[in-house]
C-alpha cells in the first residue's frame, strides 16, 4: 500500500513546520513485548524502568484499525524479543490484511521450526536478525546467554525452510558494530554471504556517546539541524502498555500520551506532540534534553524529502547501504552524528 496523498500532505506540513499535522503517519513500531532471554549491553532496555509485558491482541488490532489506510509500514517490536509474546503472528497477518508491510527483529534464539513455520505463514516481508559476532567468543560476549553454534543452526534451518516453501521473506543478518566485533566486519560478511540471506547490516551502536565510529561524525555545525521528521511521518513507539513516546531512544521513557485514553487521531495532534514538534521547529530543544542529545545521524533535507516519498521496503533496503557509505566511505545523507547539547562537546 502507497498513499501518496497522505505522504504529500505529511511533507507540506514537515516543511511549513507546522505543529499540528493534517495526514497520519505511515510508518509505526508497535511494541509487542519488552520481555527478552537476552541481557546485551548495546540493548536499551537496561535503561528503562517500565514493568514488562505483552501486548493484547485487542490492543493491537484497535491501534492498526484506527491507523489503516494511511499506514504502509509496521514494526511490531520494541524493546524486547517478539518471538516471547505467541501472538506475534496473528499481529503480522492482522497487519498483513490491512495492506501493511511488516518488518520483524528477532535474536533468533527461539527459531523453532514451528515458529519458523508460523513466521513464514503470517505473510511478513522482512526479518531482521541480530548476530554480533562472527567468532563464538564475540557473539556470545555481544549477546550474553546465546550459543553461537546453536543460534547459527537455527538460521540455517530458517534460510531453508524459507527456500523449501518459496515463500518471498527477505532476510537481513545484522551486527552492530562494537569495540568487541570492530575487527570482524569481513568475517561477519562472509560467515553470512549464503544462498537465503538477502542482506547484511553494519549498524552504528547509536544509544552510546562513546561509540566506536563516533569519531567520524563528532564536529561543531553552526546550522541549526532540521527539525526530526519522525515527529511528522512517524514512527512514533507505542508501548506495550499504549503509551506512547517520540522514540526509543527516550531515556526515561518520557510519555506523551495514552493509547488507553485516547484515539490515535486524537493523541497525533494533542498538546505534548504539538509541543514537541514545535520545539524541534524553533529549535528550542532546552525543555527536550534527550532530543538535544540525541545520537542518531541527522539527514540532511534530501534524505528527509526521499523518506517521505520512498516506499517503506525501499526505504528499508536501502538504508544499510547509506549507513555503509556514511560508515565507511565518507559519503553521507546526514548533517551530523550527534545533538548540539553538552554530550556532543
Amino acid at each position: 500500500m502507497y498513499n501518496l496523498g497522505n505522504r504529500l500532505r505529511l511533507l507540506k506540513d514537515y516543511l511549513a513546520r507546522r505543529p499540528v499535522v493534517s495526514g497520519l503517519p505511515f510508518h509505526l513500531t508497535i511494541e509487542s513485548t519488552n520481555h527478552c532471554n537476552l541481557q546485551c549491553p548495546m540493548c536499551n532496555r537496561h535503561r528503562d524502568p517500565m514493568p514488562h509485558g505483552n501486548m493484547p491482541m485487542g490492543r493491537f488490532k484497535r491501534i492498526i484499525d484506527q491507523t489503516a489506510g494511511r499506514l504502509e509500514f509496521l514494526w511490531p517490536y520494541g524493546e524486547g524479543e517478539p518471538l516471547l509474546n505467541d501472538e506475534i503472528y496473528e499481529m503480522i497477518s492482522y497487519a498483513k490484511q490491512k495492506g501493511i508491510a511488516v518488518e520483524l527483529s528477532t535474536n533468533a534464539t527461539l527459531l523453532s521450526d514451528g515458529r519458523i513455520e508460523k513466521l513464514l505463514a503470517s505473510g511478513l516481508d522482512r526479518l531482521v536478525i541480530g548476530f554480533d559476532g562472527a567468532t563464538k567468543e564475540t557473539y556470545e560476549k555481544c549477546r550474553p546467554g546465546a550459543d553461537f553454534a546453536g543460534v547459527r543452526a537455527r538460521i540455517q534451518r530458517l534460510l531453508e525452510l524459507k527456500k523449501a516453501s518459496k515463500f518471498p521473506l527477505q532476510v537481513i543478518l545484522q551486527m552492530v558494530l562494537l569495540k568487541e566485533n570492530e575487527d570482524e566486519v569481513g568475517r561477519f560478511r562472509s560467515l553470512w554471504r549464503i544462498p537465503g540471506v538477502d542482506g547484511i547490516r553494519l549498524k552504528e551502536d547509536q544509544l552510546k556517546y562513546d561509540n566506536l565510529r563516533a569519531s567520524i561524525y563528532r564536529r561543531e555545525t553552526s546550522r541549526r539541524r532540521l527539525p526530526c521528521f519522525l515527529l511528522w511521518r512517524g514512527p512514533l513507539f507505542v508501548r506495550h502498555d499504549g503509551t506512547v513516546i517520540p522514540c526509543c531512544r527516550f531515556p526515561g521513557k518520557r510519555v506523551l500520551g495514552d493509547l488507553e485514553r485516547f484515539s490515535f487521531q486524537e493523541f497525533w495532534n494533542s498538546g505534548p506532540m504539538q509541543d514537541l514538534r514545535r520545539a524541534h521547529a524553533t529549535g528550542a530543544l532546552n525543555g527536550w534534553p534527550m532530543c538535544m542529545d540525541c545520537t542518531v545521524p541527522h539527514p540532511t533535507l534530501a534524505f528527509v524529502i526521499s523518506s517521505f516519498l520512498a516506499g517503506p521496503l525501499l526505504i528499508s533496503r536501502l538504508l544499510p547501504l547509506v549507513e555503509r557509505a556514511h560508515l565507511f566511505w565518507g559519503i553521507t545523507a546526514f548533517q551530523n552524528s550527534y545533538g548540539s547539547g553538552p554530550q556532543s562537546r
